[in-house]
C-alpha cells in the first residue's frame, strides 16, 4: 500500500520566485500530476526536497548573462526503498522530457529487488510544466537549469536514516541522462558547496551526444579534462534523431574508450544497433514527435519505437552497474 506522506520540516512555496523558470501553472510538490500512482511503483512513498542552486561559478549556455535560473525551492519525489533494515545504497532517478511516465518502473524495481533504494525526482510540475502541453518547448532551457534538483535529492538521500550517505548513484532517461553526465563533470561538482558527498556512479540512458562530441559546447567542455570523476554506463541507440550521425557514431566519439585521467574511473559504452531513442517506453507502437534539440539542434522529428529486447537488457545492465558500483568495495575503474 503506498504511503502519501508530507515532510514536516520542509516549508512549502506555492510560487516559484524571481528568476526562476516556469509556467503559470506551477503545483505544490506532492499534488503534482507527475507523481499520481499509476505512474510509479506500488512500494514507493511520496516525499518533499529542497533543492540545492550552484555558485555562480556554474554558468548558463543560452542564458545571455550566464546565471542559471533559481530551481523551484521544494520539489516532490518518490522514494522507493528495499525491504530489511538498511542503510541502503541508494540511486537518484532523474526523468526524460516526458517527465515521470513509468518507464523508470522496471528499473526502480529491480534496483529495490538487488537491496538498491531509488528516489525518483519531479523536476516538472514546480516549474508548471505538466501532462498535455508541447513538453519539449514547455521544459527548461537547458539541463544545465535543473541540476540543482538532482543535487537536492542527492543531500536528501544522504541524510536519510536508511541510506548509506557513501553509497548514492544517478541514472537518467534522455534529459535526464545528459544531466547525469554533467554530474560526473570537476566543474559541477566544484559548483556545489554541499552536500560534502557525491555521486559514486552514473548510467546515461540514451543521451544526447552530439553535443559532448563537438569541440566549443558547453557540454563538451564538461566532459573534457578530469571527466569523469565516477565511473559511468552510457546506454545509446543505434537509431538516434537527436544525433548527427547513424550507428550511435556522436556517442562513440564522445564516450567510447574514456577513462578519466585522474581517478581511472571507466565509461562504460554500449550501443543498441537498430534501435530508436527511448526503447524503454512503456507503450507499444511507433510514435514521432518534434523537438528543437534534434538533428544535432537543429530541430527535427524524433522516431521512438519500444524494444522488448533493448528493454529488458538496459534494466539488467543498469542492475548489475549499481550492484557493482555501489558495493562497499567496487573494482578498479569502477570506484
Amino acid at each position: 500500500m503506498r504511503r502519501w506522506v508530507l515532510s514536516a520540516l520542509l516549508a512549502f512555496t506555492a510560487c516559484t520566485g524571481p528568476g526562476q523558470e516556469g509556467g503559470p501553472g506551477q503545483v505544490e510538490p506532492l499534488r503534482s500530476p507527475w507523481l499520481s500512482p499509476e505512474r510509479l511503483p506500488a512500494e514507493s512513498t511520496l516525499v518533499e526536497i529542497l533543492t540545492i542552486n550552484p555558485r555562480q561559478s556554474l554558468r548558463s549556455p543560452v542564458q545571455p548573462d550566464g546565471r542559471i535560473p533559481e530551481a523551484p525551492r521544494v520539489i516532490g519525489g518518490a522514494l522507493t526503498l528495499p525491504p530489511g533494515a538498511g542503510p541502503f545504497p541508494a540511486v537518484v532517478v532523474l526523468h526524460s522530457t516526458a517527465g515521470i511516465d513509468g518507464r523508470a518502473t522496471p528499473y526502480v524495481q529491480a534496483l529495490r529487488e538487488a537491496g538498491i533504494a531509488a528516489l525518483q525526482i519531479d523536476m516538472w510540475g514546480p516549474r508548471g510544466v505538466l501532462p498535455g502541453v508541447d513538453l519539449s518547448r514547455a521544459r527548461p532551457r537547458s539541463t544545465f537549469h535543473t541540476i540543482a534538483d538532482a543535487v537536492g535529492a542527492l543531500e536528501f538521500l544522504a541524510a536519510h536514516p536508511m541510506i548509506d550517505r557513501d553509497r548514492i548513484g544517478v541514472m537518467g532517461q534522455s534529459w535526464g541522462a545528459v544531466m547525469g553526465l554533467l554530474l560526473a563533470s570537476p566543474e559541477v561538482r566544484s559548483a556545489f558547496p554541499k552536500p560534502d558527498v557525491w555521486f559514486k556512479g552514473v548510467a546515461s540512458l540514451y543521451p544526447v551526444c552530439w553535443a559532448f562530441a563537438v569541440p566549443g559546447t558547453a557540454s563538451h567542455r564538461v566532459v573534457t579534462g578530469r571527466w569523469p570523476l565516477m565511473p559511468i554506463l552510457v546506454l545509446a541507440a543505434g537509431i538516434e534523431d537527436y544525433d548527427t550521425r547513424p550507428d550511435g557514431q556522436d556517442c562513440r566519439d564522445a564516450f567510447g574508450g574514456r577513462t578519466s585521467p585522474q581517478s581511472g574511473a571507466l565509461v562504460l559504452l554500449h550501443v543498441y544497433d537498430g534501435v530508436t531513442h527511448a526503447w524503454d517506453r512503456l507503450r507499444q507502437g511507433e510514435v514521432t514527435f518534434f523537438d528543437p534539440a534534434a538533428a544535432g539542434g537543429r530541430g527535427g522529428p524524433v522516431r521512438v519505437v519500444r524494444n522488448e529486447e533493448a528493454a529488458r537488457d538496459s534494466v539488467r545492465r543498469v542492475r548489475d552497474f549499481f550492484a557493482t558500483v555501489l558495493t562497499p568495495s567496487p573494482p578498479a575503474g569502477l570506484r
